[in-house]
């Protein structure tokens, strides 16, 4: 889970360039998620099948969003994976900490409390405390 810059040129974050790279690195019965008309587009690839993907905005950086994709494991329960990329620079802490605060109002009103969920990307340090509002 990250950006997917996959390309150059016309063939730059095509479906089938994408398609090529996921086979080339992981094999053809992978699946991928992929937000599509960003510049820097967050993505997921998964050995399981991807269930549902989608975006939430991210209301704070207008070049990306949130991109999750909910995997189908075996078993009941399925693992949602949110690719993120928070702010980097200038006054990214408050910022971080709003996009975290978004974000988990995301994963409380979408996700089943019986899934599983893991978060990748950049997350840029200090923003573990922004993960975890009214910690210390």
């Amino acid at each position: 889970m990250h950006e997917l810059n996959v390309g150059v040129g016309e063939n730059k974050n095509t479906p089938a360039t994408y398609r090529g790279w996921v086979d080339a690195n992981f094999g053809t019965a992978f699946s991928y998620h992929v937000e599509s008309g960003k510049s820097i587009p967050n993505g997921i690839v998964s050995r399981f099948p991807i269930r549902a993907a989608g975006v939430w905005e991210d209301r704070e950086v207008p070049n990306r969003k949130f991109a999750w994709a909910r995997i189908d494991l075996p078993g009941e329960a399925d693992l949602w994976a949110i690719s993120l990329h928070l702010k980097a620079s200038g006054d990214s802490a408050e910022v971080r900490e709003r996009e975290a605060e978004d974000l988990l109002k995301f994963i409380q009103r979408d996700i089943p409390e019986t899934d599983y969920i893991v978060l990748g990307g950049l997350e840029y340090e200090p923003s573990h405390g922004a993960m975890h509002p009214g910690s210390p």
